[in-house]
């Protein structure tokens, strides 16, 4: 496949610092890829910043938030229906981005079913699996790869909503698709303690055999994980420090009416 035909998408709302640290790594792919930014109205970046990061891209800034990744998903295939591309790379703001990733998408996308993630998370089960895939029911949107008349498809057929990540997948399933992931995970998933599905390290999803670790990209890894980690054993101890409070109080309360019927 040429290169030129696949659109790299990015997924943007927030979270500043850590796009300023995974930018470098999609900046890193094949550089006859379109590119396309889509903002759903961060507070944090203004379209000075994203004319001057993302130059050369294509960008959209909403006027709003959409109010969830769902619906900034959807918009961002509309979106991709308007280039005359022929795939959708669907990537957010908080991935690591293996430079091997190029010439996976356009070795085998098609070879498939014109859907396919490059993100193996284990919060998606297995079905079944052979040398290059594991084939699941339902995928998360960052790092599926989707053909346009897929793309199409979709858009025509499943109604966006809340859980539209979840319906999109599943219409594929019952349509007869295959859901393929690659074993080894092209991106990395870095948003630990403040994505939409991840409220912590043990929340979140890692991808499997993601191996490009450089140095920056090792270090930019640990930092979040750390402070993720920090972020949850502070929380929990809060939590839990609530808890004897009430006890106590409880406890007291106890004492007082024992000792006022004495």
């Amino acid at each position: 496949m040429n290169p030129s035909q696949i659109t790299i998408g990015l997924t943007t709302f927030n979270r500043k610092n850590l796009l300023l640290k995974c930018l470098p790594s999609v900046k890193r792919l094949h550089h006859d890829h379109d590119y396309l930014v889509c903002d759903d109205a961060s507070s944090e970046m203004n379209e000075d910043f994203l004319k001057i990061t993302f130059q050369n891209w294509r960008f959209f800034r909403a006027s709003q938030n959409s109010g969830r990744a769902d619906f900034a998903m959807a918009r961002l295939m509309d979106l991709f229906l308007e280039t005359g591309k022929d795939y959708l790379v669907v990537l957010d703001s908080d991935l690591l981005v293996d430079p091997e990733l190029s010439s996976f998408i356009c070795n085998y996308a098609e070879l498939t079913d014109g859907v396919f993630s490059v993100f193996n998370a284990p919060f998606h089960p297995v079905i079944s699996e052979d040398d290059v895939w594991a084939y699941k029911n339902h995928i998360g949107a960052a790092g599926t790869v989707l053909s346009r008349p897929l793309i199409q498809e979709i858009r025509a057929n499943v109604t966006v909503t809340k859980q539209f990540d979840w319906d999109w997948s599943a219409y594929l399933i019952q349509t007869g698709r295959k859901i393929r992931v690659s074993k080894r995970s092209y991106v990395q998933h870095l948003g630990f303690s403040n994505g939409q599905n991840a409220d912590n390290f043990l929340m979140g999803d890692l991808g499997l055999n993601f191996q490009n670790y450089d140095k920056e990209a090792l270090s930019i890894f640990l930092d979040e994980y750390l402070h993720s980690e920090r972020s949850y054993i502070k929380y929990t101890v809060n939590i839990l420090h609530q808890m004897i409070l009430n006890q106590q109080s409880k406890i007291l309360e106890l004492e007082e009416k024992i000792r006022k019927r004495k």
